[in-house]
């Protein structure tokens, strides 16, 4: 099989690269690219500029091993001024490394400089990818090293308090672009704001409680819905519920069982 090519992903991977050589904890953020302050503009919430933004993580450039499991978050949470402040570790990591290029020191999973600050353990985020990751690919030495993670928003915040509206421009250039180079087929969406986002794709099929949905048998009592859709050759699988924005947990079962209908 001909590998697909890497035009957007390099393309991607080197803009990061780029905006973290020469990012500065600047809350007016005039040392940004206009991209990245119309991007700032689409959430009404409070962000922590003093952390360097993060579009993903992961190998995006697919040089150490192609990802198994790609997942579109909606943004990166809380950040620590040691880890990802201006003179933080993390961001020396990504200086010197390229940001691209410095996944595995940034992750905050296993991370023990991540652990002391954060109180004794992992992202619960990244908690729930792992174990889905063991879950989904069904083989129990499966983690986040297999994953790439991207996310909606690009910048840092404590909780989410506002819907993310980003304008679709940014991602069909920064996001989809990317992702249709990779060699996985199915891409899942977490977390209810990217529906807006899906909602300019061709709906294949929605399951949950609704009227003109397929059936969901939902351990969550109705609290749960799955969209898929078409994006070139991939499909998007967007799940949600209210007040989680991560992989399903108890209905692991019927996710693959709706997955594979609706995807095949």
């Amino acid at each position: 099989m001909q590998k697909k090519a890497k035009e957007h992903r390099t393309r991607v991977a080197d803009f990061w690269d780029s905006v973290l050589k020469g990012w500065r904890a600047d809350p007016h953020m005039r040392d940004l690219p206009e991209v990245l302050r119309r991007w700032r503009r689409s959430y009404d919430g409070e962000v922590d500029l003093g952390a360097y933004p993060e579009a993903f993580i992961g190998d995006l450039r697919g040089e150490k091993c192609e990802p198994r499991l790609v997942v579109l978050g909606l943004n990166p949470g809380i950040a620590y001024p040691e880890l990802q402040g201006f003179d933080g570790e993390w961001t020396d990591a990504a200086r010197s490394l390229t940001y691209s290029r410095s996944s595995e020191q940034r992750v905050p999973f296993g991370n023990e400089a991540w652990r002391r600050l954060h109180g004794g353990g992992d992202s619960p985020y990244f908690i729930k990818l792992d174990r889905f990751a063991r879950r989904w690919l069904r083989e129990p030495r499966a983690g986040v090293a297999d994953i790439l993670n991207m996310e909606m928003f690009p910048f840092h915040s404590e909780k989410k308090t506002h819907n993310i509206r980003p304008p679709q421009d940014i991602i069909e250039n920064y996001v989809w672009a990317p992702l249709q180079e990779l060699e996985t087929k199915i891409i899942f969406a977490f977390g209810a704001d990217w529906v807006s986002v899906c909602n300019n794709l061709p709906l294949i099929a929605s399951y949950g409680p609704y009227e003109g949905q397929r059936d969901l048998d939902d351990a969550t009592n109705g609290n749960w819905q799955v969209n898929v859709y078409s994006l070139g050759d991939k499909r998007i699988v967007a799940s949600w519920q209210t007040g989680h924005a991560g992989p399903p947990a108890k209905n692991i079962d019927e996710f693959r069982r709706v997955v594979n209908e609706a995807v095949g």
